[in-house]
């Protein structure tokens, strides 16, 4: 070999270590493998077997990760060469151990290139997985014929059609990897390769030759058995259930044979419109943390205060502790503070009990967390989190008393849900440097934060959210000011027309299981009653006081109140619950709909499941292009992703916006216009919705600004 250091192709090098060929794959951001990283292994495992010289081949990756997959952008296309499966067969079939050194994620593809290798090494620290059910695949190369081998059936597919990860200590003791390195992760996989009986052909393990293991219950209970989790905890998604029958094949067919029908069924998924529109929400997950104008490398807050220890209080502080944030939890007095950390405290005990989180985590956790009386405590704070009930001039005393404490630097935000972030803000000295952090209930659980631009924030504090939404693992997307912001806006006309619906014939029950059949993960009247009938009743108040003259709605959900039925908590609300939490229908319900009909003037009829569910989604789409027609959220796009991670619209139809662009935004017009006709004012129809069918034109990829190229 003439020189130390190769460039085999613009992504890969080949760098001697020793006696072996160092493949260092450096394709920023995350080291995908694309066609140009494919033709540079392939060039270098060819030299490493020519060279009598070199004794083995490691293949590891320069940047922050191994490899987090294929490269997206090329799916559609036909496939460059050197194919996939060439590869993987010059990896597998070569003379000398081809060993990977894994660091950071090792996803998709990048994990099926690691399966092919003889050896596996990896990093305390990192993680593998197979997550292309996420995006409505499967893995293509080889994946779903490999990992059974190594890790066993059952194994295989808990974490295949589920796309959950495994980290590397879990990977060392199912059998996917070899060895954890501690240390330099390089000299520790050369120093493991030199371990090994280099020159005997029994040391090229190849995972292709192993059999799988199988549970003793057998093949088909251990099949139905992991359909029907996936059809409980997936429901919708047709991804999982191919990608079990592809695992199935591990075990049924020859090597050659799985793998062909695991591409054949890669193709079919590929083709797919939930692979479509699954792919279209990750690219628009990504295009909504980025905002134009902000400067680069904004300050992430450190040390956090939250004001309110009520229910979004305490989850907003449990949301930020994991991510090595200090949080101070202040309260008006003492018993409601300690009734607040008890809290805290209680749910991190579930989570050891529950395995979700180590010991240590658990310590670490309970020492970043804080109490205090006093908002003078908050004085060191990088950024103070008003928490505290949804009562307008509340709200602005407790604004006042932060500002009299913190320094200028301190962001302030608001966790209002529906107030007018401005008018909350209105009497700060400093409105350049507040904004709202609108966290979803339960706000360490929910993945949706709506970092919400006031008149007078500037970009430095937008920044410094949007970093803070990455540093603790949350979806950002940016708002304007106005009645609930994105998510809560739209869904309210939602929970309109449900009610309306409720009023001319239908129950609750009808109306929650056409939705839930329709693929939201609970009807309006189970969440209602999540909620809290309660909460609802408030916001509903405000709203129709801003309400024009003569604008119907409904007053149901006040009289279920008035009757202590305020949801969960009371065991009671549209539904009844047992001491499991689990809803039954309460035939209760159905007089008491009955009675307040007659009192209205409805004459009830009968209502189908298409009508429910097409009056809810119109009354989605709707709202969510006047919201765009106004400003209020950057791009379609941005509403499609608040409504998958704030509500729970489902991932596989990308969004209420994209899928009234995928089944015919003029028929959606249609509808709009007609139940304006039929029904009411409240459907006028949004100018952007009439112009966009008119012109052929896609709700989802509409933009509010000018989009830098």
């Amino acid at each position: 070999m003439p020189s130390d250091v190769i460039t085999l192709s613009p992504t890969v090098t080949l760098q001697r270590k020793g006696s072996f060929a160092l493949l260092w794959i450096d394709n920023p951001p995350v080291n995908a493998i694309s066609a140009s990283v494919r033709a540079g292994l392939h060039l270098g495992l060819q030299l490493t077997k020519s060279d009598e010289s070199l004794h083995g081949a490691i293949i590891a990756c320069k940047g922050g990760s191994f490899s987090s997959g294929a490269d997206i952008t090329e799916f559609g296309s036909p496939e460059a060469p050197p194919l996939w499966s060439d590869l993987d067969h010059e990896i597998e079939f070569s003379p000398k151990p081809v060993i990977a050194a894994i660091h950071g994620r090792a996803l998709g593809g990048g994990l099926e290139i690691a399966l092919a290798c003889h050896y596996r090494v990896a990093a305390e620290g990192a993680v593998l997985g197979l997550p292309e059910v996420l995006l409505g695949l499967i893995p293509g190369a080889g994946g779903t014929q490999r990992l059974p081998r190594l890790i066993g059936l059952e194994a295989a597919l808990d974490h295949i059609a589920t796309g959950r990860p495994m980290d590397a200590r879990s990977a060392l003791t199912l059998g996917a990897v070899d060895e954890i390195i501690e240390g330099d992760l390089v000299s520790g996989a050369v120093s493991y390769a030199s371990r090994l009986a280099l020159n005997g052909s029994a040391v090229l393990r190849r995972s292709r030759e192993l059999s799988v293991a199988v549970p003793q219950v057998g093949l088909d209970e251990t099949i139905t058995a992991a359909i029907q989790r996936a059809t409980r905890r997936q429901r919708g998604f047709t991804a999982p259930e191919r990608a079990i029958e592809a695992v199935r094949c591990a075990v049924t067919m020859p090597f050659e044979a799985g793998v062909k029908r695991e591409a054949e069924i890669f193709a079919e998924c590929l083709a797919s419109e939930q692979h479509q529109a699954m792919s279209y929400l990750f690219f628009a997950e990504r295009a909504a943390r980025k905002v134009p104008g902000l400067p680069a490398n904004a300050r992430t807050p450190d040390r956090v205060g939250v004001v309110g220890g009520g229910t979004m209080g305490r989850g907003i502080a449990l949301a930020l502790v994991p991510f090595g944030i200090d949080v101070t939890l202040v309260e008006q007095d003492g018993d409601r503070l300690q009734q607040a950390l008890g809290a805290c405290t209680a749910e991190l005990d579930a989570s050891l009990q529950r395995g979700r989180i180590t010991r240590e985590d658990y310590e670490q956790r309970l020492r970043r967390l804080c109490g205090s009386t006093e908002l003078a405590d908050l004085a060191d704070a990088d950024l103070v989190i008003e928490a505290v009930y949804e009562d307008l001039e509340l709200k602005r005393q407790v604004f006042g008393l932060i500002e009299s404490v913190v320094g200028q630097g301190t962001l302030l935000a608001s966790n209002t849900s529906n107030l007018n972030l401005d008018a909350i803000l209105e009497s700060t000295r400093h409105p350049e440097r507040t904004l709202g952090l609108h966290f979803f209930s339960p706000a360490n659980i929910m993945s949706l934060l709506e970092i919400v631009r006031g008149k007078a924030t500037d970009a430095v504090a937008i920044a410094a959210a949007f970093g803070l939404a990455k540093r603790i693992g949350k979806q950002p997307v940016l708002s304007g000011v106005c009645d609930g912001f994105i998510a809560n806006r739209i869904f309210d006309h939602y929970f309109r027309e449900a009610d309306f619906l409720v009023e001319e014939g239908a129950s609750p029950y009808d109306v929650d299981d056409a939705l839930v059949a329709f693929g939201m993960p609970m009807g309006p009247y189970a969440v209602s009653d999540l909620v809290g009938l309660d909460v609802g009743q408030h916001i509903r108040k405000r709203q129709r006081a801003l309400l024009p003259t003569g604008m119907r709605y409904s007053t149901f959900e006040d009289e279920i109140v008035q009757r202590g039925r305020l949801g969960q908590k009371t065991g009671m609300g549209w539904y009844r619950y047992g001491a499991d939490r689990l809803a039954e229908r309460d035939e209760i319900i159905f007089p008491l709909t009955d009675d307040y009909r007659a009192r209205k003037g409805f004459a009830p009829r009968a209502i189908s499941a298409d009508e429910i569910v097409g009056r809810c989604l119109a009354a989605l789409v709707n709202e969510g292009a006047k919201i765009l027609d106004e400003g209020i959220s950057l791009r379609g796009s941005d509403i499609d992703v608040a409504s998958v991670h704030g509500y729970g619209f489902p991932r596989y139809l990308g969004g209420p916006l994209r899928y009234a662009d995928d089944r015919g935004l003029q028929r959606f017009a249609d509808d709009v216009s007609r139940f304006q006709r039929d029904l009411g004012p409240w459907w006028t129809p949004s100018p952007l919705l009439l112009r966009c069918a008119e012109r052929g034109e896609r709700l989802s990829e509409v933009t509010t600004f000018e989009e830098t190229k």
